[in-house]
């Protein structure tokens, strides 16, 4: 097993971007969650088709230390997308399973957890479903991370190996883990 120490980069988000891009979640979201916004913040970087699509915060809410915050970028501006929490608020919750909920809390998608690969399936209600495989190995950050990196992490991403995921037969959407 890997020294778990090695797995991080201790690279994280500015603390100006968190700020300046927590300020779009919506208060009711903020208070039925009671958000708080972890420092340093880590998360998650999410590329596709040579854009980034899409950016994932740690925050700590009243279900657990580190939900996942969601922002997806369209028309190049971030807009606040969903939370994951591991909180079934309309059933029966289990470990292993995670839950995406929009601004009111509808849901739009559980995350079912396995130790195999794909170590992750989602599941929808629409035809969109998906599983998730790691990286055997931390990868080289493409150049949009690394160019993103100059400005909104707190340390430059130039040569490091980077932890990340992927979905499953689709290599070019790719989650570059921040922490």
């Amino acid at each position: 097993m890997e020294n778990i120490t090695e797995l991080y980069n201790k690279i994280y988000f500015t603390k100006e971007f968190v700020d300046d891009t927590c300020s779009l979640i919506p208060p009711n979201v903020i208070d039925f969650w009671d958000l708080e916004i972890l420092d340093p913040t880590d998360g998650c970087i999410r590329t596709a088709n040579n854009k980034i699509v899409a950016i994932y915060f740690y925050i700590k809410s009243s279900v657990q230390d580190k939900s996942i915050i969601k922002f997806d970028y369209k028309d190049e501006e971030l807009v606040f997308d969903s939370i994951y929490v591991r909180k079934n608020l309309y059933g029966e919750s289990n470990k292993y399973k995670e839950f995406r909920y929009d601004k009111d809390a509808k849901v739009i998608a559980s995350y079912d957890f396995f130790i195999d690969q794909p170590f992750c399936s989602q599941n929808k209600t629409t035809i969109n479903n998906k599983s998730y495989s790691r990286y055997e190995k931390p990868q080289e950050a493409n150049e949009l991370v690394k160019e993103f990196s100059k400005e909104y992490l707190t340390k430059e991403i130039t040569d490091q190996l980077i932890r990340a995921f992927y979905i499953t037969g689709n290599e070019k959407e790719i989650y570059w883990l921040i922490q």
